[in-house]
């Protein structure tokens, strides 16, 4: 007698990938995107159905997931879809916090009503910790309040990183148990290194992420005037874009970086792997991330982090193995990482060795593969 397995049926709310074309290259954008492709690639079986809002364009970089002819009409316009014989059993939203559109298109009662499981993805809650230059805005307050209610109605939560489950639990109040990290994945083949493309003919040093004032940078321009007193010849590139810049091109004037200094602006994947893969080491001052994707990136490549050793990048730096951690705010402790990596390039060929190798554990195919067993786990617990 044959039994048949019944598979279980997933929807993803793809709907964080909806921001702007260079939204995507975001952190959280990048995220979405790899993440679900390799679901799809890997896990096709279980995939029911793909929800982009039709209200809202579709980026060109998303063409990859039409191929699968999983796209459905969102909202849905009718409960047809969730009968018998197409049952749904998981909708998975992965990000609560884009875009900014009502939260019954994000997650339309019909789901919940057919018995669906709602599980969110956490990225971080870094409007929560610098409410100042997140929060000041009241509608942008009252929204992002709302949807963190859909965390607490969450039947479970995939963090991903120790430090954002932790701070889920510290600021909301959820249940540690409702909560699993699984730590995002990174293209190893794409994000390697290249020996056509050598480390800078002199000591270059790059922060690659959005110019927002928590985010430290000008600790690093400091950094750089104090290293710059024993050596002329460190560089410091920063690409990246964001309402911070104007701050720190005065303050790179005001400590006479001159062309030591170069902004670089918003710089496709390309150039950005290049830049990577030419940095004598890639620096991130931040007082707090959720993982800090671009440390990780940076190992793929085998570059080495100079970082802040606060919560987050701490779980994607490891200390004198694929770089340095250094106290947070104290710009002396980094010019004495970077004056240390620009006088010994076996240093920085050691650590990038041992980043490379980090950055070899972390496979989308392992994210994939994690998430799928955390999707049955979560069914097989019922109602």
């Amino acid at each position: 007698m044959n039994t048949q397995i019944s598979l279980p049926r997933i929807h993803l709310g793809l709907h964080a990938c909806q921001g702007p074309e260079g939204y995507l290259w975001h952190g959280l954008g990048r995220y979405v995107r790899e993440h679900t492709l390799h679901l799809l690639r890997d896990h096709r079986e279980l995939i029911a159905g793909l929800h982009l809002d039709r209200q809202l364009p579709v980026p060109r970089t998303l063409a990859d997931f039409c191929g699968y002819g999983l796209l459905q009409d969102h909202p849905p316009t009718s409960e047809a879809p969730f009968d018998e014989e197409n049952s749904l059993d998981v909708f998975h939203v992965m990000s609560p916090f884009w875009p900014t559109i009502p939260l019954q298109r994000l997650v339309p009662s019909l789901f919940l009503r057919a018995g669906a499981k709602l599980v969110v993805t956490l990225y971080d809650l870094i409007p929560l910790i610098f409410e100042d230059q997140y929060l000041s805005d009241p509608w942008y307050r009252q929204w992002f309040t709302s949807r963190l209610k859909l965390l607490q109605e969450a039947d479970h939560i995939l963090a991903l990183s120790m430090t954002t489950r932790d701070d889920a639990v510290r600021l909301l109040g959820l249940e540690p148990e409702r909560i699993t990290v699984i730590y995002p994945g990174i293209d190893a083949l794409w994000y390697c290194p290249d020996p056509g493309t050598p480390r800078g003919t002199v000591p270059t040093f790059l922060y690659v992420g959005r110019l927002k004032r928590y985010k430290g940078v000008e600790i690093a321009l400091r950094a750089l005037a104090l290293a710059r007193r024993a050596r002329l010849d460190l560089v410091l590139e920063i690409a990246g874009q964001g309402d911070d810049r104007a701050r720190l091109a005065r303050l790179a004037r005001e400590l006479n970086l001159g062309d030591a200094v170069r902004f670089l602006g918003f710089v496709p994947e390309e150039e950005k792997r290049r830049l990577l893969r030419r940095a004598w080491a890639v620096v991130f001052p931040s007082p707090k991330e959720g993982w800090g994707i671009s440390n990780v990136e940076a190992a793929g490549c085998g570059t080495p982090a100079l970082a802040s050793d606060s919560p987050g990048l701490r779980e994607s730096v490891r200390d004198g193995a694929t770089g340095f951690l250094v106290p947070h705010g104290a710009a002396d402790a980094l010019a004495d990482r970077m004056l240390a990596l620009a006088a010994d390039s076996g240093l920085a060929s050691r650590l990038g060795r041992g980043a490379r190798a980090f950055a070899e554990q972390l496979s989308w195919e392992r994210a994939a593969e994690a998430t799928e067993a955390h999707l049955h786990r979560v069914i097989a617990q019922g109602g």
